[in-house]
C-alpha cells in the first residue's frame, strides 16, 4: 500500500519566486504545489488535503493575511507559515494573531537554512498532530464502546439481583404455604382437601411458568408495541383503553408482564368454560413522571366459588411481581373477592440507562 505523502501549498505573485521554491523541492518528501494568488490557492484546498500553507503576505485581489484568516476557518489542522518581505511589526503581530502562523519568515531567506527547515518542521508538527486527533478519536470511540459494555454489565447485574429477590420470595412464601397447607391437612375433612389439592396444583403451575421466564430481560418498547404483545399471548382478552401517546417509550421485564397477565386469565376462567378478560382502566401520562397502568379482572362466578384458591394465587402473584413493578390488590364485595387491580409501575425513557437497546 503506498504512503500518503504530505502536500505543500507555496503562494506568491511573483513567478520567479515560485520557480525557484519549485527547484528547491523536487527531492523533499512531500508534493509541492504552487499558487499565484489567494483564489488559486483556495481552490487547490477543495482538490487536496493541504498540511502546509507558505504565502506570501502582499498580493494583489487578496492579501496573505486575508487568506490565511480564510483557511484558519475552514481547514484549521493546516499548519501556516508566512513568507514575506513585509516586515513592519504591526503587519507580522496580526499576521499571528489573526491567522494563527506557526512560523514568520522575512525575505529575503536562505533556501536550506530557512524555509527549507521550516517547512519540514511544519509537516512533521501537522503529521504529529493529525496523528494525535486520530489516537484520540480512537481513543474516545473506544472509551464509548467500554461505557456501553459496562452499562450492559450494569443492566444484566441489576436483573440477576431481580431474579434472586424473586427467587428469594418465591423460596420464602413456598416454604410458608406448605407449613400452612400441610398443617392444615392434617385437620382438614375430606371436603377440604380437594380444596387445598387446588391450590397445590396453582402454586405448582405458577411457579413453573415463572421458571420459563428466566433470566428476565429488561426492555424497552413503545406502549402501543407492548400492548400489541399483550393482547396477542392472551388471545385478545387483555384490553387497553385510549389514553396518552400511544408511542411513549417504557421500560420494564415484559416477559413477565405477559406470564402474569397469561396465569391470571387462566386462573378467573378456570373450569368454569367462560373467557375471563382484563381491562386496562387507566394508562400512563405524559411527560417526565413514572408511567403506571391499573389493570382489572374479575374472576368467573365458578371460581368465585374458590375464595382460598383466588388468595393463595393472589398472594403468590404479587409476591413475584414486586421485584418487577408489579402489585395485586384483591377488590372484596360482601366479604369475597370479586375482582382483583393489578398496578404495574413503569419507566419512562429517560430514566433507564442509556445503551439499554430492545
Amino acid at each position: 500500500m503506498t504512503e500518503k505523502r504530505n502536500a505543500v501549498l507555496f503562494v506568491d505573485d511573483e513567478q520567479h519566486i515560485l520557480t525557484a521554491i519549485r527547484r528547491a523541492t523536487i527531492d523533499e518528501p512531500f508534493d509541492a504545489l504552487f499558487a499565484g494568488s489567494g483564489a488559486t490557492a483556495l481552490q487547490a484546498f477543495e482538490e487536496r488535503e493541504i498540511s502546509v500553507i507558505v504565502t506570501d503576505m502582499r498580493m494583489p485581489v487578496m492579501d496573505g493575511l486575508t487568506l490565511l484568516k480564510t483557511i484558519r476557518e475552514k481547514y484549521p489542522a493546516t499548519v501556516r507559515v508566512v513568507l514575506s518581505g513585509y516586515t513592519q511589526l504591526s503587519q507580522v503581530l496580526s499576521s499571528i494573531n489573526q491567522g494563527e502562523i506557526f512560523q514568520f519568515i522575512p525575505k529575503p531567506w536562505k533556501m536550506e537554512e530557512e524555509l527549507l527547515w521550516t517547512v519540514r518542521r511544519a509537516v512533521e508538527r501537522y503529521n504529529i498532530e493529525t496523528e494525535r486527533n486520530v489516537l484520540q478519536a480512537s481513543l474516545a470511540k473506544k472509551n464509548a464502546a467500554y461505557v456501553h459494555i459496562l452499562q450492559e454489565m450494569s443492566q444484566k447485574l441489576a436483573n440477576e439481583r431481580r431474579d434472586i429477590s424473586g427467587f428469594k420470595n418465591i423460596s420464602r412464601w413456598t416454604l410458608n404455604f406448605w407449613e400452612e397447607r400441610l398443617s392444615g391437612c392434617l385437620i382438614a375433612s375430606a371436603g377440604k382437601a380437594n380444596e387445598v389439592e387446588e391450590q397445590f396444583r396453582w402454586v405448582e403451575k405458577i411457579q413453573n411458568a415463572y421458571m420459563d421466564i428466566l433470566p428476565t430481560v429488561f426492555e424497552i418498547k413503545e406502549f402501543q408495541q407492548l400492548a400489541a404483545e399483550i393482547r396477542l399471548a392472551s388471545a385478545g382478552r387483555v384490553q387497553f383503553l385510549d389514553g396518552s401517546d400511544p408511542k411513549m417509550l417504557l421500560g420494564g421485564c415484559h416477559d413477565f408482564a405477559r406470564m402474569l397477565f397469561k396465569t391470571l386469565l387462566e386462573l378467573h376462567a378456570a373450569d368454569s368454560g367462560e373467557a375471563a378478560a382484563v381491562t386496562a382502566l387507566n394508562r400512563p401520562q405524559d411527560g417526565g413522571g413514572k408511567g403506571a397502568v391499573v389493570f382489572e379482572s374479575s374472576p368467573s362466578p365458578a371460581m368465585q366459588e374458590r375464595q382460598l384458591t383466588l388468595e393463595v394465587a393472589y398472594s403468590l402473584l404479587d409476591t413475584l411481581g414486586q421485584p418487577y413493578g408489579f402489585v395485586l390488590l384483591p377488590q372484596t364485595e360482601n366479604g369475597r373477592i370479586a375482582k382483583v387491580r393489578v398496578g404495574w409501575q413503569l419507566q419512562p425513557q429517560k430514566e433507564m440507562s442509556p445503551g439499554v437497546s430492545t
